[in-house]
């Protein structure tokens, strides 16, 4: 009975629950009375009080004698008050609810949804990856995010990646996977840390920037690294030598021109112990990797002989329509394994880039920027790095370009997509026939930067975007792809001209190479990528093979 009551006055105590119990309780008490004083039915009587108060008043039941006339007033006063503040008061609980959500403020009550934590491009780039499967999404950030939350299956929580009553907002200890897509490798980190204290299975896909903090992260609990930073610098660099190469990488990270990498589960299309060379799969499918259970690494280009495990994953390049197998045509780059490079800014992803350029030991680079940490410039300029310490202008881009002819190399790694766009305007003005590279990480800007007259575009946070949120999927494709842009991966993606290898006029299966290997695509001459040949395909004369080839040990 105590509890009974506790729980009532519990109720109660909520203004909303109380004026809506006093305005109940008064239209049942004025219907009561006008049904004695009428001498009609309760039902009627309550009719009459729900149309008074609501100041609708038919007029088929009205009051025939003074003490009915007087109630009734009483009743369109205090009733239209009434019936006014629960409605006020209902309205302000609504909007409330709804700001404090999408200012951050509320516990999301939701179950095997994905938390993103951070907000920039590449966490808005996973977003938009991750909208396109059944999930619930919460994007945790320090600052107001309202434009982020949908009302729907997308939330937003305020607060501190690492306090815990933060991460209990976003539903934490329900979830299936969180994105850890701040920009500090630090935080990131640190946030692996403070999730494993208060979830130890949920799955953490980690944004790691600088590769030294690979390690860290993994053994702080991440399960999956992914390096927007890496790839990009490493696609940045090799646009130079292999830019056939890096836009079929593009178009596979990003889904782009028909095709994809997918995870197959082994177990879903063959039984345990039998060969690779067993499984039979459609024309629009190759095996090009092997996630075994038993390694750390996945297996490029595995030999057909490999037996599969239940528990193993295909990687499999997916042609979605068996038709449709190419790229419009865009301006095809020439590669160049030699020269002057000028690099316009500098962030994490041109500092991977030069340390690639510096591994390659063929090129002279010059970096143009003046947000250059002291250290850093200490130490690459000890490896032969040149740096102009100055704002990117046009002013400080012509005299830096004056000091080289049209053979120099352009690399434009502005974060900000319109000062990349509006750099590379500035470049060409100078210099009309120079190896233009620009980094555009929004996809939707790529016409833009083509306008420019860029030979080459490199999208790092788009792919490091759609990396992180394919992490809690398709794991074993990021980790191909991954593995692919660093020295680790146990085969080469490469580019061979037809001119060089004397295959004019002949066909893709005339192509041989020594070890397994396999083209993947072909670059026309116009610049039209044709993705997953056939052997019978012919190619020409100006064509590119591109091509993965596992590496002799």
């Amino acid at each position: 009975m105590a509890t009974r009551e506790g729980a009532g006055q519990g109720l109660l105590a909520n203004p909303t629950v109380r004026i809506l119990f006093i305005f109940v309780a008064g239209m049942f008490a004025f219907a009561l009375a006008f049904s004695v004083l009428e001498g009609i039915s309760f039902f009627d009587a309550i009719y009459w009080a729900i149309t008074t108060c609501s100041t609708v008043g038919y007029g088929d039941l009205s009051p025939s004698n003074p003490l009915s006339k007087v109630l009734t007033m009483f009743v369109m006063v205090s009733g239209v008050a009434l019936l006014g503040y629960l409605l006020s008061t209902v309205s302000e609980k609504i909007v409330s609810l709804n700001m404090s959500r999408m200012m951050g403020l509320s516990r999301v009550k939701l179950s095997d949804h994905v938390i993103i934590a951070g907000w920039n491009t590449v966490a808005r780039i996973a977003l938009d990856e991750l909208l396109e499967t059944d999930k619930d999404i919460v994007v945790v950030d320090t600052e107001q995010q309202p434009e982020v939350a949908d009302g729907k299956r997308v939330h937003f929580v305020l607060g501190d990646y690492q306090d815990e009553d933060t991460l209990q907002k976003a539903g934490i200890t329900a979830a299936d996977a969180i994105i850890l897509a701040m920009e500090s490798d630090s935080e990131v980190v640190l946030g692996i840390s403070a999730i494993r204290k208060v979830n130890k299975t949920v799955t953490i896909v980690g944004r790691i920037d600088d590769l030294d903090f690979a390690e860290v992260a993994l053994n702080a609990g991440c399960d999956r690294v992914v390096s927007p930073s890496e790839v990009g610098g490493n696609m940045l660099f090799s646009a130079l030598s292999e830019p056939s190469v890096v836009r079929w990488f593009q178009e596979a990270s990003l889904a782009n021109c028909g095709i994809e990498l997918t995870d197959f589960q082994a177990s879903k299309i063959v039984a345990g112990g039998k060969r690779l060379e067993e499984i039979e799969l459609p024309s629009n499918q190759w095996i090009i990797g092997l996630d075994k259970e038993t390694n750390l690494q996945v297996l490029a280009l595995p030999d057909k002989s490999e037996r599969i495990g239940e528990n193993d994953t295909l990687v499999v390049l997916f042609r979605k329509e068996l038709t449709a197998n190419g790229c419009e045509s865009t301006r095809k780059a020439k590669p160049v394994e030699s020269g002057d490079v000028l690099i316009v800014g500098w962030n994490p992803t041109v500092r991977s880039c030069v340390n690639e350029l510096l591994a390659a030991q063929r090129y002279t680079v010059t970096v143009l920027s003046n947000d250059i940490p002291i250290s850093e410039q200490e130490h690459y300029s000890e490896a032969g790095i040149t740096f102009i310490n100055r704002d990117i202008s046009k002013l400080s881009l012509t005299k830096a370009l004056a000091k080289h002819d049209e053979s120099v190399n352009i690399i434009v790694g502005i974060e900000e997509d319109a000062s990349a766009i509006l750099t590379s305007h500035i470049i060409r003005g100078i210099k009309k026939k120079s190896n233009l590279i620009v980094r555009i990480d929004e996809t939707s800007n790529h016409d833009a930067a083509h306008n420019a007259l860029a030979n080459q575009i490199v999208s790092p946070s788009a792919i490091g975007g759609r990396l992180l949120a394919h992490g809690v999927g398709k794991p074993s494709s990021v980790s191909w792809i991954m593995d692919a842009t660093t020295a680790s991966f146990g085969a080469d993606v490469a580019q061979m001209s037809v001119s060089e290898t004397g295959l004019a006029e002949k066909t893709v299966k005339s192509f041989s190479c020594p070890g397994r290997y396999v083209v993947v695509a072909i670059e026309r001459a116009d610049g039209t990528l044709e993705t997953m040949p056939s052997p019978d395909d012919p190619v020409h004369d100006g064509d590119t093979l591109i091509y993965i080839q596992v590496k002799e040990s």
